[in-house]
């Protein structure tokens, strides 16, 4: 596992980056913030998703207005969170989805290795 997390840190670190830096302040939620977990814990949930990453082919955000219906989404979010942010993975994809539009990244997502 470990060797998995360190091949993926610069896709993970410039998601989150594009993530955070990228969107436009409007679109911030409504209900309220979120934040990514630690970079590791996030990685670990991705890497039991897709089960191996060479089955993933892009991390994306969602763009609907919630989880699709069927789907295992697991909790990435921090707990202290005001709104979840969710993922699943589907047809080689990593997706995560919040109401929150532009999540913030945990302080700790340095070492995101995914």
């Amino acid at each position: 596992m470990n060797a998995f997390r360190h091949k993926m840190l610069p896709l993970i670190s410039a998601l989150l980056i594009a993530v955070v830096c990228l969107a436009p302040a409007q679109a911030f939620a409504e209900g309220g913030r979120a934040t990514f977990q630690k970079g590791l814990d996030v990685n670990d949930v991705w890497a039991s998703l897709a089960g191996s990453k060479t089955n993933v082919n892009a991390i994306r955000q969602y763009q609907g207005d919630a989880v699709p219906d069927g789907v295992e989404a697991q909790l990435i979010s921090t707990d202290d969170s005001e709104v979840p942010i969710y993922s699943w993975f589907e047809d080689g994809v990593i997706y995560y989805w919040s109401e929150d539009a532009n999540p913030y990244t945990n302080a700790d997502a340095g070492r995101e290795q995914f």
